[in-house]
């Protein structure tokens, strides 16, 4: 009997693409194991990342060893995917381990609920495509994958979502044109025969089929780690209707965006922040934070129309904003000697880029090659710019100093001016005000100029007489 055309539209559409929802193999974590997972988190903490060890093949076999007696480096190995899975430590060969802000949460707090709420908000915000997977594997996919789920799930109530159905369809959601695809194309597998499927199944690219069969479990255990959705016996389902459907509206509220991030580490010190949550606001700092003004564009947009930021400037006047925040640091990076005499630029040069703590506007050394850490913001600064830049100096401090208790590390704020806030902040402490310098871009001889027209505004750096 031949198939549907919906079904059979839909398996030309099948074979032609080969980007799926890929999750590396990694131990379930859920209420009966959550015991060792914490376990293997807190012998990480204890014996690699406070004795500041490098990820060696030596690191990974004592690591193992200690947290399973007569475990070998393939454990650590298999572990370390786990924590990379759920963003609670940076793991990477020959590297330090790092703990992040999730990771920090999670051993601080040993309440069971808290630590399956906590891993709960990680998989919630985590997103298919990113850094860290296989580019061939998910190229120009822009899903958050249990939003996905939630809505087919609860569109669907109570049927559950099968292991072939996960493989046939929602793997292959890749944005929010395909859904609509996929959805039609399930309704009709749903509504066929068995013999009908069963003809489906055969025509789709078996190769394919058989990737996305070997990664549906670690797929569906990660994703039904928050207790409103269940995987037993090949199946998802919603175990608490009216707690997804809050999540679901959730995200309809705009805690669905998507970020292009630009390397492993910056989606890692992302996913890693307990403070982040997947909404245009993250989406506006990043794209702010690497000098990339459209898309910055676009998610303030975004976030006016979601109620989260008042329209204090139009899309475009943002857009040159963000276009000048990046040239005035590519200029301050070209004449350093304006800030300070004898400071260089370390050899990874603008925006240096950290695993937990986001990415440094100009990381330098002084005439004595002690680090110096500099944060560019335009317009009026607030005393919320001070946290970050301290956080700055303590990632140098902690992960770059071979002496971390006894050598310097200091920083300046460079802006237009400062909040009152901003200088009350600094004058409590004579030690902080040393540390953390703040410098007007009028001082170093520099303005921006705007040029705005109907549709455009570009941004110039012009030099004047300090």
């Amino acid at each position: 009997m031949p198939l549907s055309r919906i079904l059979a539209r839909y398996t030309s559409w099948y074979n032609q693409r080969n980007t799926f929802w890929y999750f590396t193999k990694a131990h379930v974590v859920n209420q009966s194991t959550l015991v060792d997972v914490a376990h293997y988190h807190e012998v990480l903490k204890k014996e690699v990342i406070d004795k500041r060890k490098p990820w060696t093949p030596q690191t990974q076999q004592t690591f193992a060893s200690m947290v399973a007696p007569g475990s070998n480096a393939a454990w650590a190995r298999e572990l370390k995917v786990l924590f990379n899975l759920l963003g609670t430590a940076w793991v990477e060969n020959a590297t330090r381990v790092k703990v992040t802000t999730v990771g920090e949460e999670f051993l601080a707090n040993t309440n069971p609920e808290h630590r399956m709420e906590l891993l709960a908000r990680q998989v919630r915000k985590y997103q298919i495509g990113n850094p860290q997977l296989s580019e061939k594997l998910v190229k120009d996919m822009t899903v958050i994958p249990h939003q996905v789920l939630l809505q087919v799930l609860l569109e669907t109530h109570p049927l559950p979502i099968t292991a072939n159905e996960f493989t046939y369809f929602i793997s292959r959601v890749a944005d929010a044109e395909d859904l609509g695809r996929i959805r039609e194309a399930l309704t009709a597998y749903r509504s066929a025969t068995s013999q009908e499927q069963m003809e489906f199944a055969a025509q789709l690219d078996q190769s394919l089929v058989t990737k996305i069969r070997r990664i549906f479990s670690y797929a569906a255990n990660f994703l039904t780690i928050p207790p409103y959705l269940s995987y037993t016996t090949g199946q998802i389902t919603v175990h608490d209707y009216d707690m997804a459907k809050k999540v679901l509206t959730w995200y309809d509220r705009g805690h669905d965006q998507h970020i292009s991030f630009k390397s492993d580490k910056d989606w890692f010190s992302y996913y890693g922040d307990t403070q982040t949550t997947s909404s245009p606001l993250d989406a506006v700092e990043y794209f702010r934070k690497v000098g990339d003004a459209k898309p910055a564009a676009q998610a303030y947009r975004r976030a006016i129309e979601k109620g989260m930021l008042s329209p204090e400037e139009d899309a475009i006047e943002f857009e040159c904003r963000v276009q000048g925040e990046a040239k005035l640091e590519e200029w301050l990076g070209g004449n350093l000697d304006k800030l300070e005499a004898g400071l260089t630029l370390i050899d990874e040069g603008r925006q240096y880029e950290t695993e937990d703590a986001g990415r440094i506007d100009l990381l330098t050394r002084d005439s004595k090659s002690q680090f110096v850490v500099v944060e560019l913001k335009r317009d009026k600064v607030s005393d919320v710019a001070l946290g970050q830049l301290l956080r700055y100096i303590g990632w140098v401090r902690l992960n770059l100093c071979s002496d971390p208790q006894n050598e310097r590390v200091r920083g300046y704020l460079v802006g237009d001016r400062f909040d009152d806030k901003l200088q009350y902040a600094l004058l409590s402490n004579s030690a902080l005000e040393e540390m953390c310098r703040l410098k007007e871009y009028a001082t170093l001889g520099v303005r921006l100029e705007i040029t705005k027209s109907e549709n455009e505004c570009t941004a110039t750096v012009v030099e004047v007489e300090a």
